[in-house]
């Protein structure tokens, strides 16, 4: 399975070295494994991404790529691997024609008009996996085995919104919180779907205009939802998102159940936040960790006009400003609290999902490189305790993607499991699945998969134990 570059598109950074994509389908079950995978690892890692399957019409954007999820699944001692586009409404129409049809990030047409491509996160629901989309759309349920695409997920009719990456599955009432970001009034609004794969909850959440919110945070009684100053502004070039800094970011605080009257409005300094971490309650206080950019948009170089050299601009250095981040609102008196815990810049954080909403201390977050494309030379291991912080690099030509962390059967602590991450050759054929020690990130791995496929860097994954697929 090779990379390819597509015609007219020879100078797009995110088209060539561990952005290209692959022109095709696969699955490998023979590979060379240093080291032993764990007996106890058993279940699935699936990782969503950028794959576009026909030449871009226009500039090609990191984010416009089709959704394609690589899979990997180890049951009863043995891996298979296997990649998979997702079968979206707009895919399907494309493979009808042969070629590239609808409109991404750099047309002058609304957003509201993009392609939803399904390509942003993918997390595992009542024993479905679902794909989503950053802006947005409706949930396309997939075979978290197989990878076949099962089609768009209305939860038994009940849901009429799309929703927008980073749903949360809460753990203790085994629901799925979701949030959806609109262009046109309600701007934005929250909901709960239960196990009964119903929307038990739906509610509007007053915005003082478009924003673009791209995470949530939940705790066992509440939900927090953001209105950040980052939005769209009109220009000859169509819709552009714009920084407000004289805005602060805003917090709003509801109950699980709760409706946009119950939201409680926590102002803090100006700031974009793409990634939460995890949030949890202490007595009247929510506490949040976040990985906060400071600059989201980036000023102008020359070029300007050169939407290519724009987007390289763009995405080369918002995340250079994105650091490990705490707050903390306390209900009763309205006030907030906000550091930085670390210097350095990192991001794309997970944590042990089981402590999703709860008080959690360790954290895995990619470490992102000085040159100015989001390429990640390394993983870090954050302890909110500030008493085990490791952090690992990558020996190039590998660069890394978003971990996964996944328990040790019958796991004694927060920390006890493996970090499975995937590590993409700038310019070999062939990739690599790591499976470290989550205790132990900076010693060897545990094995090390080398893969004899191009897996292009990608967003975000899962992991599902057998018993949850």
């Amino acid at each position: 399975m090779e990379r390819f570059t597509f015609t007219g598109h020879d100078d797009n950074p995110f088209l060539q070295g561990p952005y290209a994509p692959v022109s095709s389908e696969c699955v490998l079950t023979n590979f060379n494994i240093t080291g032993r995978i764990p007996d106890d690892l058993a279940g699935v890692y699936l990782r969503n991404g950028p794959n576009p399957k026909y030449n871009p019409a226009n500039t090609y954007h990191w984010f416009d790529g089709d959704g394609m999820v690589h899979g990997f699944c180890f049951q009863n001692g043995t891996l298979t691997y296997r990649n998979r586009w997702i079968k979206t409404n707009g895919l399907v129409k494309e493979e009808e024609q042969g070629r590239s049809l609808l409109p991404g990030v750099f047309s002058t047409v609304s957003p509201m008009e993009t392609k939803d491509t399904a390509n942003t996160d993918i997390i595992i629901f009542n024993k479905r996996a679902y794909g989503l989309w950053y802006r947005s759309g409706m949930p396309y349920a997939l075979d978290p085995v197989t990878l076949e695409t099962l089609g768009i997920d209305s939860f038994s009719d009940t849901l009429h919104a799309p929703i927008s990456a980073h749903a949360k599955v809460d753990p203790i009432h085994n629901e799925l919180r979701v949030f959806c970001v609109s262009m046109k009034q309600p701007y934005l609004s929250y909901g709960v779907i239960n196990e009964e794969h119903k929307v038990r909850h739906w509610t509007p959440i007053e915005l003082p205009g478009i924003r673009l919110p791209h995470d949530i945070a939940i705790t066992t009684h509440y939900s927090i939802v953001m209105d950040l100053p980052l939005y769209y502004v009109h220009s000859p070039k169509g819709l552009r998102s714009y920084f407000d800094h004289s805005l602060p970011a805003r917090f709003g605080i509801l109950p699980r159940l709760g409706k946009d009257q119950h939201t409680q409005w926590f102002e803090a300094e100006p700031c974009y936040i793409y990634h939460v971490i995890n949030a949890w309650e202490r007595e009247s206080k929510i506490e949040l960790l976040v990985c906060r950019v400071t600059d989201p948009v980036p000023p102008l170089e020359e070029k300007a006009n050169d939407p290519l050299h724009s987007m390289i601009n763009f995405l080369g250095k918002t995340l250079k400003t994105a650091q490990y981040y705490y707050y903390c609102f306390d209900l009763k008196t309205g006030s907030v609290e906000e550091q930085p815990l670390d210097s350095r810049n990192s991001e794309f954080p997970v944590i042990n999902q089981c402590y999703m909403g709860q008080p959690s201390r360790y954290s895995y977050h990619v470490l992102l490189d000085e040159v100015d494309l989001p390429l990640f030379s390394g993983l870090i291991k954050y302890d909110y305790r500030g008493e085990h912080t490791e952090t690992v690099m990558w020996s190039k030509p590998y660069v890394g993607n978003e971990p996964v962390f996944a328990p040790r059967s019958n796991a004694n602590g927060e920390d006890d499991g493996y970090v499975l991450t995937i590590l993409t050759s700038c310019h070999q054929e062939q990739s690599k699945l790591l499976i470290l020690d989550a205790k132990r990130i900076t010693a060897p791995p545990l094995a090390t998969v080398d893969i004899p496929a191009h897996i292009p860097i990608g967003f975000h994954g899962c992991w599902a134990e057998m018993s949850q697929i």
